[in-house]
């Protein structure tokens, strides 16, 4: 008796440890789960939208939207900063948010930089304005890079006035007047300037537009697209060269000259450069606005880097602000002038492939109903599957107005395949049409009218 009990209590107890064991598996497995969860991007829940007042009467602000599916107020304008000035000319903004819940956004016309607390939107607060001094009125701030030690550099592109023009025009000599890099401390106080005049570079022309760094292989990358910046400016000057900079001491390496391609063309003016994702790679794509092509390095950190022409998106196409896919698969194109967004397969960089394309010339509801379009800048959300997209780009004396239809469209992305579409449910609260309308009489802060909505940026 004593032993059939004491088998029974062994096997009881053998139970109870396996059940024990299964409930800990079970336990570690959901909370393993969770974890995974948790970590995993969730789309954002807002948009960001640097706004210019279209007729530089009033202020210009930034506008807050809701991206929040399913959200009663989906696609309303919650909020908007103004910043205590006009006819700015809103711009490029940061590429991603800061650590700190700040925003930088540029005014080319300007030349100031805005920095914004977005940490708790739609709650939106104007931290600080930059306003350049007597000895900076000619080099405004255009695209904005974080670096390793907190400090912030800006691309300035030094506006040219008639007479240099003529200079640059003739080829004699080094250009006149050569852009550079605006360092700002982590506060966004302006330290210095640093020139990107190269000796070396001969005749080039020097107007640092975009950048792209890559602190792992202590290399930033920025483009010379073009002089005629100044608001007295009837035309522009494009360049066709690229710089690889050292980023630890911000110090001009070399000035690349790119080679055109079979149209003769497809080098003017280098605009957009971006590196790929993976910490490993020296990989940088670099589009060009009026050549209409696209550029790829794979050796950014050798002696004599080279950089290719590897994709022809057809003449007169106008790249604009493009994004690469976290994981490197896919690179995503608006083309101004021909109103459409591609998708570009470059798991193999040197062969890129389209794999689909949106159109913005037509009512995405209505094929028959012809707009505006223009799409220029594009920012994807956290979690991959969405993207927004502004038709707005730039008004300048010398280039006029290029307008488009001042809306702002939100798209799905499909990341295993690359397909996109419009999303139809993000739609305007006053005119219940697809895309957000920036034409409209009254905002959060006021009846100030139609606004051009340019930088954006997905918020959590």
């Amino acid at each position: 008796m004593a032993l059939g009990g004491r088998k029974y209590n062994e096997a009881a107890a053998r139970d109870m440890r396996k059940t024990t064991f299964l409930i800990i598996v079970a336990l570690a497995a959901i909370a393993c789960s969770g974890r995974r969860a948790s970590t995993e991007p969730v789309p954002s829940r807002f948009l960001a939208v640097w706004t210019g007042d279209a007729d530089r009467h009033d202020d210009d602000f930034l506008a807050i939207i809701d991206v929040r599916s399913g959200s009663p107020t989906f696609g309303h304008v919650l909020n908007t900063v103004p910043v205590g000035s006009k006819a700015n000319e809103p711009h490029h903004i940061d590429f991603s948010l800061r650590a700190d819940g700040t925003l930088w956004a540029s005014g080319v016309l300007s030349g100031r930089t805005f920095i914004f607390d977005v940490s708790h939107p739609p709650g939106v607060k104007l931290l600080k304005v930059d306003e350049p001094t007597p000895d900076r009125v000619h080099t405004p701030p255009h695209a904005y890079a974080i670096l390793p030690d907190g400090h912030t550099v800006a691309t300035a592109m030094d506006m040219m006035d008639s007479q240099q023009h003529a200079v640059m025009a003739s080829g004699n000599g080094p250009d006149p007047a050569p852009g550079g890099l605006l360092e700002f401390d982590s506060g966004g106080n302006y330290l210095r300037r640093v020139s990107a005049a190269d000796p070396k570079a001969g005749s080039a022309l020097i107007s640092p537009y975009g950048i792209a760094v890559k602190p792992e292989i202590d290399r930033a990358v920025t483009t010379n697209a073009t002089h005629g910046w100044l608001p007295t400016s009837k035309s522009m000057i494009p360049g066709e060269t690229v710089q690889i900079w050292r980023l630890s001491d911000r110090k001009v390496l070399r000035t690349i000259p790119i080679a055109a391609g079979p149209r003769g063309k497809e080098n003017v003016a280098p605009y957009e450069p971006r590196f790929l994702h993976d910490p490993r790679s020296q990989t940088v794509l670099i589009n060009s606005v009026f050549g209409s092509a696209l550029y790829v390095s794979t050796n950014v950190a050798a002696d004599d880097p080279d950089l290719r022409l590897v994709y022809d998106f057809g003449a007169d196409a106008r790249p604009a602000y493009p994004v690469i896919t976290p994981d490197d698969r896919y690179y995503l194109q608006p083309l101004t002038k021909t109103n459409k967004l591609v998708v570009l397969d470059i798991h193999d960089p040197m062969h890129p492939k389209q794999v689909s394309e949106a159109r913005f010339d037509v009512n995405p509801e209505t094929s028959g109903e012809k707009r505006d379009g223009h799409p220029h800048f594009v920012a994807l959300d956290a979690d991959g599957r969405r993207l927004a997209v502004s038709d707005y780009v730039i008004d300048l004396p010398s280039t006029g107005p290029v307008e488009g239809d001042r809306r702002i469209y939100l798209l799905r992305f499909d990341p295993a395949t690359g397909a996109i579409e419009f999303d139809k449910s993000f739609r305007d609260e006053a005119t219940h049409g697809v895309g957000i309308e920036f034409n409209r009489d009254a905002w959060p802060h006021g009846k100030t009218g139609p606004a051009r909505p340019h930088g954006m940026m997905f918020l959590p």
